[in-house]
């Protein structure tokens, strides 16, 4: 992070989520350590309906899945799609294609007789969650992931048990299939 972005999140977030931001990313370099907004959405907002260029693009699982943190992987209620790997290419970007893409699949998966999407968002990155609560995301608990070479404490808060959201290590601690 240099200093050009560090001003930018300060006039975008502000000040105290910014130093938290610098303070997170100053740990990570010793430890693993992220926070996982957990976040749920169970009802199409038609405005992020039209669009018709893939600039953007996310996974749907309806499975647990393996996480990009060796020997974890994320569990949740199967009532719900897991959205994840969410990209926007750097051009399009500001156009809530984001949005635009996820409704539709929210739209697809709720005919299918699901009850909406979850995923998570570290909490750090605030363009992300913007996104997300702008569509109709709403928040649903937190998950602490902190460790050292595969070695994790892992905490879920009382929000992600009603959805059965969680991190857990792979049985045989290597990363899942």
């Amino acid at each position: 992070m240099n200093l050009e972005s560090v001003k930018s999140n300060v006039k975008s977030v502000g000040l105290p989520k910014t130093l938290a931001d610098v303070g997170l990313r100053m740990a990570n370099r010793a430890v693993l350590l992220r926070v996982l907004k957990g976040i749920r959405i169970e009802m199409v907002d038609a405005r992020f309906l039209a669009g018709d260029d893939l600039a953007a693009y996310g996974w749907y699982s309806n499975k647990p899945t393996t996480l990009d943190f060796e020997g974890l992987r994320l569990q949740f209620d199967d009532k719900y799609i897991y959205m994840y790997k969410g990209f926007t290419a750097p051009e399009h970007r500001g156009q809530r294609l984001h949005a635009i893409g996820m409704t539709r699949a929210l739209e697809a998966y709720l005919q299918r007789g699901y009850r909406g999407i979850v995923s998570y968002v570290e909490w750090n990155n605030f363009a992300s969650l913007k996104s997300c609560y702008r569509m109709g995301y709403r928040h649903l608990g937190n998950v602490v992931i902190a460790g050292v070479r595969g070695h994790y404490i892992l905490r879920h808060d009382a929000g992600c048990e009603a959805l059965a959201f969680r991190v857990v290590r792979t049985s045989n601690g290597q990363r899942a299939a």
